[in-house]
């Protein structure tokens, strides 16, 4: 601790006493989480992110199938109201779907990562904001 706030420029170092101070620390042996740990969860969440990600294309896919693979204002072939609103709303629904579960994902990815980080972790994925 001294280490980073001389680091931060916060103290200077000359001479140190100590007391018999004795402070609740914030943890338990039941919760210390590892590195391994860590990086375990986080290749699980980044394949459960790749999953969704796959998910989103196959919607993708359908919203092409069902509007063709133009801009999306122009149709091949003649479509009912009925069936474009009925297309429309389930591909509203998968992606709102997807979406609440990549913020989920995204968000575990977050914790996991700062963990990394106050252990010394060089190697972290920052996450960022995925528009569907």
């Amino acid at each position: 601790m001294l280490e980073t706030c001389k680091e931060l420029g916060l103290v200077r170092c000359g001479r140190i006493s100590l007391d018999g101070t004795k402070l609740k620390a914030n943890s338990s042996r039941h919760r210390v989480i590892y590195r391994k740990s860590l990086e375990n969860r986080k290749a699980k969440y980044e394949e459960a992110i790749e999953e969704i990600l796959k998910e989103a294309k196959a919607v993708d896919e359908e919203k092409d199938r069902c509007y063709g693979e133009h801009d999306g204002y122009t149709l091949d072939q003649n479509y009912s109201s009925g069936k474009i609103k009925k297309c429309l709303q389930k591909t509203q629904q998968k992606r709102k779907s997807i979406g609440r579960k990549v913020e989920k994902k995204l968000e575990k990815l977050e914790v996991i990562n700062e963990k990394l980080q106050r252990m010394g972790g060089t190697h972290l994925v920052i996450p960022i904001k995925i528009q569907l």
